[in-house]
């Protein structure tokens, strides 16, 4: 059985944390603890280990104190920091508000912890909880480690139904539909078939933007399919003199550009300390793409091939930084900020980060990340919508062909 952490100052709230939990069969009622305020939770920390620590984003340092969010991510740091305290196995976090999930959630995924939205109305919440407690359980009972092979070759996460999921399922005309109890997503399989190369394909769009639902997401994938590589299709905002609009971006260097400390200088203005903790592309896929780029009878075929609304310059593929981030930007000054924290930057989007973070961070066997996204605006003011189609195309379709060439079955046919 595991051992739980629950901290929230709400008694209500801490009851029907209580009741969804002790439904699990993995765990005992017994084993789970409750705190009402951030010292409380310390002295628990400190004196035993829990596997799963939940807290509400919202906290009191000491009972009947007012609730802040700044306390919890000061016990966060605690936690990781402190040698005094017992770092439980896995930490999650919850909040009812929308605007602190977004502003908090690169810390949490920036600490290897994920930050859910809790909602009385819906069971999304719950869902997720079980399973990372079924995930927990498995691990500390060694379940997991028995697992010696990939199950599929190529696991694909599009953030968005339309256009990016939709130019997916146009590469197969042979998906079927994988029913999964535990959750509502619905998942497609498929093989990618050319001469004697079969690839066994999982892939599902969750329909939402942003790094704690992708992670969420991408760590659910890894655990039910076993992909051997995960990767992530779709579009984003270049950089612009440094990539053209269409232009695809392959994400050597990812971060989050969200991660980092606010503090104040001498003079009382607020600053922004940028805090870069970069997930690397494996060498091989480098490798592969950087000769694959170079193929300009196939980018411009790709170009050619498409009849709708695209831009007037040709298709090529750049491997570079590129940044993620909470917001969909469209203000040229913010997209400069950005710039400045690394030079070499080539994109900014929402989701690419989570996909590598899950990866790197998931059991044996890893998968490796692959994020390819198109140029379908320069965030700034003349933001709009005409190519998005266009760079769903191109993305999924240059993944399609780059494992097709590059990339062995696991599953021979």
């Amino acid at each position: 059985m595991i051992k739980i952490l629950l901290l929230d100052d709400t008694a209500e709230k801490l009851k029907k944390l209580k009741s969804v939990i002790a439904k699990n069969p993995n765990v005992e009622i017994d084993d789970i603890t409750t705190s009402v305020c951030a010292n409380d939770a310390r002295r628990e920390l400190c004196t035993k280990h829990f596997d799963l620590f939940i807290t509400d984003l919202l906290i009191p340092l000491d009972f009947g104190d007012k609730p802040s969010s700044d306390e919890c991510i000061s016990l966060l740091h605690d936690i990781v920091n402190d040698d005094y305290i017992k770092k439980p196995s896995y930490i999650i976090g919850l909040s009812a508000y929308k605007d602190e999930i977004l502003q908090y959630e690169s810390y949490f995924l920036s600490e290897d912890c994920n930050l859910l939205s809790y909602d009385e109305m819906e069971n999304n919440w719950e869902i997720s909880l079980n399973q990372r407690i079924d995930y927990i359980f498995k691990s500390k009972n060694n379940d997991l480690g028995n697992i010696e092979e990939y199950k599929y070759d190529i696991g694909i996460i599009c953030a968005l139904n339309e256009p990016e999921f939709l130019h997916i399922k146009k590469l197969s005309n042979d998906w079927k539909l994988i029913k999964v109890k535990s959750t509502p997503i619905q998942f497609y399989e498929t093989y990618f078939v050319r001469d004697n190369k079969k690839l066994k394909v999982i892939a599902a769009s969750i329909d939402k933007m942003g790094m704690v639902a992708t992670s969420i997401f991408a760590t659910q994938m890894i655990e039910l399919f076993r992909p051997k590589y995960l990767t992530m299709t779709g579009i984003a905002a270049g950089i612009e003199g440094e990539v053209q609009l269409g232009d695809l971006l392959v994400f050597e260097y990812s971060w989050d550009y969200n991660s980092g400390k606010i503090k104040t200088d001498e003079n009382g203005k607020e600053l922004f300390e940028v805090d870069i903790r970069q997930e690397v592309l494996c060498s091989d896929l480098c490798n592969y793409m950087k000769v694959f780029k170079n193929d300009v009878d196939f980018l411009f075929d790709l170009y050619k091939n498409y009849s709708a609304t695209k831009p007037k310059t040709h298709l090529n593929i750049h491997l570079g930084h590129v940044a993620s981030g909470a917001a969909v930007i469209a203000h040229d000054e913010i997209a400069r900020k950005i710039k400045q924290t690394a030079r070499k930057l080539i994109g900014i989007e929402m989701e690419g980060y989570a996909i590598f973070c899950a990866a790197n961070n998931a059991t044996n066997p890893k998968p490796i990340p692959l994020v390819i996204k198109s140029v379908c605006d320069f965030a700034n003011k003349d933001k709009n919508d005409d190519i998005q189609n266009y760079a769903a195309y191109t993305s999924a379709n240059v993944l399609h062909e780059f494992f097709l060439r590059y990339i062995d079955s696991i599953h021979k046919k």
